[in-house]
């Protein structure tokens, strides 16, 4: 009853403090708990047992009722070290509130880094997908290497929310209309990026014909529902850890991998536009099953 009182209005920080290891929740999946095992779970733990004392803290110091019965005193009045038992060090963690700072300054490097990383995790999910429902690898896209530059694309286009003038923030501070803004972009994107592969290729690389509220077969509702939700994801939680992380690389190297990635992505995008990616479930994908031509 205790702890039910001293949770009252903390549910939503500790919600968001949750959502802040979202990214770290996919990677542990990803290597099987390994990362878990040697970062994760510590770290998680840890910011979970920060976040009690802190609302420990801010109970006792209201007087609120029962107060008297939260009386560790090694824990809450510790004169060597207010934030630890005696003799235990550890690094400071940030609260809910700072974990949860999405109003991040993204440098150059940090956009092209995550445009490549969101474009890799594109590939490696609709990858996956054939991997489920068929049992076979495809290369999904209409590039050689393992990116789809539909999904960085849309996590730039995404994180330009940030750089709006001050009277537009509202979009941002509300997640409601922030998913459907998302929503619309990732939409507009997806159909556009459709329109222009068939008309430069002559060929589809997706088609939706017979989803819910499909319009053209180019866009579906499932699809940009998803995009909406993968979206506020990438806007809330993970970009601004994704950025945490990459401020740690020294620029040079940062600097140096932009380069790389950047050269090689020319690469391929000159390669493709002459010998696009195409084969079983890649553009023959969707209901129709057909390769159209720009004539037709």
């Amino acid at each position: 009853m205790l702890s039910r009182k001293m949770m009252n209005g903390k549910k939503r920080k500790l919600l968001m403090l949750d959502l802040s290891f979202f990214i770290y929740q996919v990677l542990d999946i990803i290597t099987l708990g390994i990362l878990g095992v040697i970062a994760y779970n510590p770290y998680y733990t840890a910011s979970i047992v920060e976040f009690y004392t802190e609302a420990k803290r801010d109970y006792k110091e209201n007087e609120q009722e029962g107060y008297e019965l939260l009386n560790d005193s090694y824990l809450m009045e510790n004169p060597e070290n207010n934030d630890c038992y005696p003799g235990v060090k550890r690094r400071y963690l940030k609260n809910a509130d700072e974990m949860f700072n999405y109003y991040q300054k993204y440098s150059l490097t940090s956009l092209i880094l995550m445009f490549f990383t969101f474009s890799f995790f594109g590939w490696l999910w609709e990858v996956a997908i054939y991997l489920f429902k068929d049992g076979r690898f495809v290369n999904r896209g209409t590039m050689i290497g393992p990116w789809l530059p539909i999904y960085g694309s849309g996590c730039i286009v995404i994180l330009f929310l940030l750089f709006l003038p001050k009277k537009y923030k509202k979009i941002t501070d509300n997640p409601i209309i922030t998913f459907f803004v998302v929503m619309l972009l990732c939409g507009t994107i997806e159909y556009f990026t459709s329109l222009y592969l068939e008309i430069s290729h002559g060929m589809r690389w997706w088609d939706y014909t017979g989803y819910f509220l499909n319009i053209n077969g180019r866009i579906c509702f499932e699809g940009i529902t998803l995009f909406g939700i993968g979206g506020c994801l990438c806007l809330y939680v993970v970009a601004p850890h994704m950025q945490s992380l990459i401020s740690k690389i020294p620029k040079q190297v940062r600097e140096c991998v932009c380069i790389v990635l950047v050269i090689i992505f020319l690469i391929d995008v000159a390669y493709s536009s002459i010998n696009p990616n195409v084969g079983a479930g890649i553009t023959d994908d969707g209901q129709r099953n057909i390769v159209q031509e720009v004539t037709q």
